[in-house]
C-alpha cells in the first residue's frame, strides 16, 4: 500500500530484487528501479532515481491511477497465497 501511495504522489520507487518482495512487481519502466539487495546497489539506484525523479513523476501517478480497490485486494491476496 505504501508503494502505491508513493506513486500516487508522484514519487518513484526504489526497491530490491527478492522473491518475497511484492513491491518489485509494481515497478514498471519509468516508475522506479529494482536493484540487487546490497547497500552499494541500493545507493546507486537511489541516486539514479533522484536524478530522474521529475521525468518519472507523471508515470508514477498514471500507474497508481490504474489500481482500484478490487485490483489491490487481488494483488495482496496473491502475496498471501505465495507466502509460506
Amino acid at each position: 500500500m505504501a508503494a502505491l501511495d508513493a506513486n500516487a504522489c508522484g514519487l518513484p520507487l526504489v526497491t530490491v530484487d527478492h522473491r518475497m518482495n511484492a513491491v518489485s512487481d509494481l515497478v514498471t519502466e519509468g516508475t522506479g528501479l529494482v536493484c540487487e539487495p546490497t547497500a552499494d546497489e541500493l545507493s546507486k539506484a537511489i541516486i539514479r532515481v533522484l536524478d530522474k525523479s521529475a521525468a518519472m513523476r507523471t508515470k508514477c501517478i498514471e500507474l497508481a491511477r490504474g489500481y482500484d480497490w478490487d485490483r489491490i485486494s487481488r494483488v495482496i491476496e496473491k502475496v498471501y497465497e505465495g507466502s509460506d
